[in-house]
């Protein structure tokens, strides 16, 4: 009978505790639940400005949240996440709680307090000038959301999700990611307040040297440098006062900069012996510096920065700001691309109508963006785009702030320390002396094939195919080139440069299957495969490459790939070990 009462009162107590164990989970996934939704209202109420509900929205994020993360901050938790097949997805649980109450304090908190001065209108000029006073004010707040999504994205990354069940696994990926991109705004935004004031010519005016890369030219930063224009600011101002055809500067006799002897075995002279050949180099820092001194060398003006944008982000930016008409030509944010890397070289044969007609369209985007046109949001949107693509791109001559500015993808800067993170880089130049890169596509794709001795194995591959219509040889030589008997006109020379990460090395390289015997460069430190590509109207080729990384090189390779015509982001990252 004493063993009977016993094991009754055993079973009681197990129904009673996975009684209180469901409930526990029931309300946890109810608060979670509850947490989910009040973040989107918040975001809703922010973007329509309306302060009041998002204040309750917050209100209401903070109290869910951090009821899941008492919940899940306790010994039952802890048993949960000891239980074999329950354990990964409780202890998933306990982050993503623990994470949103932590966000929802130390890093919206401040955004929604300082909400009716932060808003995307602050960092969007209007009449010409950007409030330098609003901007040095939301740094603060903004640098606080930046510090907590930062760690929150460190902690949600640093969790294997792979072994989470199918509904939760999907839904933490996604949290994770819109968290890693709210990490990567909030960072961009921090940066942009404390910097645009000075920037802006807040504490002196800045003249600031802005190059228009055409990409139907390839170059390793984007594409071949055309029209080149003085953007000046003062205390927030931003004006135009001179132009400048980048074509018509002359070779140099010698470089305008010295030339490292990697720089000469790799681009060769002509890297500083021409204007429009400084961005053959794939680290924009040192084509400003080319820039600059050649800028310098033919107007005697200093510098105090250099701006570079293409055509595929001048489109990001007219999506925003509505089109623009130039020559009778109406330029807007689905033709500009086609309009400025082609249609323009097929109606304008003449170069210098060419490059009159690219400076009047650079001016006049430039004066519809000065003017506040377009909704704030969307303006910005588009900005952040062309950043995160690499066609916008920014360099100043301040060194404080262009140590800020180290790191981040608009500074452009070829990576030459080693990371836990391997950088891999495929750098396109064109050989031509043609507009045909408008007419190449290429892709590329890095995947790890597996750690040993704490170094990764890289796998890499870039497709390339030649799109030339069958009658471009009818094509104006202003796209096609004069050609000659090395490369007839409809065909294209290409040089590709592929970077091994930094301490690492290429062990291989192959060209549609077969093994090649490369010569393998230095550059920074880095090894580098130089190939020369031949294409004929519609060939296609395949490039593929195994790669080593340096010691400890064992997370996710950030692949970096010249912004071809197309838009998209030609960028990627591949999976660690």
């Amino acid at each position: 009978m004493r063993r009977r009462t016993w094991i009754l009162t055993g079973l009681a107590v197990v129904l009673l505790f996975l009684a209180y164990a469901g409930w526990s989970v029931w309300q946890v996934r109810s608060d979670l639940t509850e947490a989910r939704s009040s973040a989107a209202r918040l975001r809703v109420a922010l973007v329509d400005g309306d302060q009041h509900r998002a204040e309750q929205a917050l209100e209401s994020l903070q109290d869910t949240s951090g009821a899941a993360a008492g919940r899940t901050d306790g010994p039952l938790w802890a048993v949960f996440g000891a239980m074999p097949g329950l354990g990964d997805d409780a202890r998933g649980v306990r982050t993503v709680a623990s994470v949103l109450d932590d966000v929802s304090h130390d890093g919206l908190d401040p955004l929604v307090a300082s909400a009716d001065s932060l808003d995307s209108g602050t960092f969007t000029p209007v009449n010409g000038q950007i409030p330098v006073d609003s901007v040095a004010v939301v740094a603060k707040p903004l640098g606080a959301a930046r510090d907590s999504f930062a760690a929150a994205d460190k902690e949600l990354g640093g969790v294997d999700s792979s072994g989470f069940t199918g509904a939760f696994g999907s839904a933490y990926d996604d949290l994770s990611g819109q968290i890693h991109r709210a990490n990567k705004a909030t960072a961009a935004a921090t940066t942009a307040a404390e910097l645009l004031p000075g920037m802006l010519g807040g504490d002196g005016p800045r003249n600031y040297l802005l190059i228009f890369q055409n990409n139907a030219e390839a170059r390793s930063t984007g594409g071949l440098p055309g029209a080149a224009t003085i953007m000046n600011t003062t205390d927030g101002k931003i004006s135009i006062s001179k132009e400048a055809r980048a074509p018509g500067f002359p070779e140099l006799a010698k470089p305008v900069l010295p030339l490292t002897k990697e720089e000469n075995k790799i681009f060769f002279e002509q890297l500083g012996t021409y204007f429009q050949d400084a961005n053959f180099t794939p680290d924009f820092p040192r084509t400003a510096d080319l820039m600059a001194a050649r800028w310098k060398l033919e107007t005697g003006q200093d510098l105090d920065g250099v701006v570079s944008v293409d055509p595929v982000a001048m489109g990001y930016l007219l999506e925003a700001t509505g089109p623009v008409t130039v020559d009778g030509v109406t330029l807007t944010g689905d033709n500009a691309a086609d309009e400025l890397m082609n249609k323009a070289y097929l109606r304008l044969p003449d170069p210098m109508d060419q490059d009159r007609f690219f400076s009047a369209v650079s001016r006049t985007v430039f004066e519809k963006f000065s003017s506040g046109a377009g909704t704030p949001q969307v303006v910005l949107e588009g900005l952040a785009r062309g950043a995160e693509e690499r066609r916008l791109l920014v360099h100043s001559f301040d060194e404080a702030e262009q140590q800020r500015l180290a790191g981040t993808k608009i500074a452009g800067e070829l990576p030459s320390v080693a990371t836990a993170r391997p950088q891999v880089g495929v750098y396109m130049n064109d050989g031509t002396g043609s507009k045909m890169s408008y007419y190449l596509d290429y892709d590329v794709a890095v995947r790890s094939e597996g750690c040993q001795d704490d170094a990764q194995k890289l796998a890499g591959e870039m497709t390339l195919s030649s799109n030339t219509p069958p009658n471009i040889k009818d094509v104006g030589v202003s796209v096609t080139g004069r050609g000659d008997e090395v490369v007839p006109r409809g065909n294209q020379l290409v040089i590709a440069h592929v970077y091994g990460p930094v301490d690492g090395s290429i062990d291989e390289v192959k060209l549609d299957g077969k093994k090649l015997d490369v010569t393998l460069e230095k550059h920074v430190g880095r090894d580098v495969a130089s190939m020369v590509f031949f294409f004929k109207p519609g060939q296609k080729r395949a490039m593929t490459w195994t790669m080593t990384t340096g010691a400890g090189q064992t997370e996710g390779t950030d692949v970096t790939v010249s912004p071809g015509v197309q838009p998209e982001n030609e960028s990627s990252t591949a999976a660690g070990c």
